[in-house]
């Protein structure tokens, strides 16, 4: 590997002092004791444009962790799937969208990722992605990223004009069955969202993948499908592709159930938070969507004047 940088500019301008010239990340793509670093050789080059060779110090030896990281809440609890700490320090979407896109590979494997093998087996599967859930929410006060909370990357991803909306349809048994749906998503890695809605009024039932959804539509592979109830009428879900290629276009990708409480139940379901990851972890947020009404003759008009159309919300670019 070798590393370059220059000062650029038509007048001559150096630096004097000491600093940090490069930082260099690795994946540790498998179990070991060690690994040694060393740098083989170094120029410097002046204003005038003498090469100079600095003393090089020995190298570096890194020891191999093979345990995940573990952090802690502030009672100091401890909490594991916290992946990407240095982003974020709650345990949410984005570190969902790691295990998901790891999940099913072993130690050795091109696709194992140390970080998402949380019970330490050599292998990502779904007694990781059960400790994850159980971690999901979760806040830890000793990441590196605590003091930066809820920032999102300033990057935008590819889904400047996706769009969300729910629709809804009502059986006699007093069953409420919502699908989520995303519009000209392009590149589309995996999603999250979380909806409310009145705990008082419904009861919330289950949360699914509805066969030929928009991520296994074109032969994608995503197993994983989160559902966590994490406070009171809230329920936050998400999936991600683990093997196979983006995908692009329209259509349903989840499903929830809710049993109302009494017999005309009027109360709205609301997206409150959406984002979407394309193949290079960027992401799209939208939240505050239009709300979706569950009674019955209203939904029934609703779907005769194509919902899909009266509830988008477009999904605007984070920065």
């Amino acid at each position: 590997m070798s590393l370059v940088n220059a000062i650029l500019g038509r007048e001559l301008a150096g630096v004097s002092g000491s600093g940090i010239l490069a930082r260099v990340t690795f994946r540790v793509r498998g179990s070991g004791e060690s690994t040694h670093l060393r740098i083989s050789d170094a120029s410097l080059i002046d204003v005038t444009y003498e090469k100079t060779s600095p003393q090089i110090r020995d190298g570096v030896t890194i020891a191999l962790i093979d345990v995940p990281s573990v952090y802690h809440d502030k009672e100091g609890e401890e909490i594991r799937g916290l992946i990407l700490a240095e982003t974020d320090p709650r345990v949410d979407f984005n570190d969902f969208m790691i295990l998901a896109q790891h999940f099913g590979y072993s130690s050795g494997e091109e696709g194992y990722d140390t970080r998402a093998d949380l019970n330490v087996d050599d292998r990502i599967d779904f007694a990781d992605f059960l400790i994850f859930a159980g971690n999901f929410g979760k806040i830890a006060v000793d990441a590196p990223s605590f003091q930066g909370l809820g920032r999102l990357p300033d990057a935008p991803g590819s889904n400047r004009e996706s769009r969300v909306s729910l629709r809804t349809d009502r059986s006699d048994e007093g069953i409420v069955r919502l699908f989520v749906d995303f519009a000209m998503v392009s590149e589309l890695q995996g999603w999250g969202l979380t909806l409310g809605y009145n705990s008082d009024e419904f009861t919330f039932i289950e949360g699914f993948a509805p066969e030929g959804n928009l991520l296994e539509a074109s032969g994608a592979e995503a197993p994983l499908f989160l559902v966590c109830t994490d406070s009171k009428g809230r329920v936050s879900l998400s999936s991600g592709i683990s093997r196979g290629e983006a995908v692009t276009g329209s259509g349903a990708v989840a499903g929830l159930s809710f049993r109302a409480k009494t017999e005309r139940s009027s109360e709205t379901f609301k997206v409150l938070e959406a984002i979407l990851f394309d193949p290079d972890q960027l992401t799209n947020l939208v939240s505050n969507s239009k709300a979706m009404g569950s009674n019955p003759e209203r939904n029934e008009r609703r779907e005769r004047s194509r919902m899909l159309k009266s509830v988008s919300s477009p999904v605007p670019t984070t920065h």
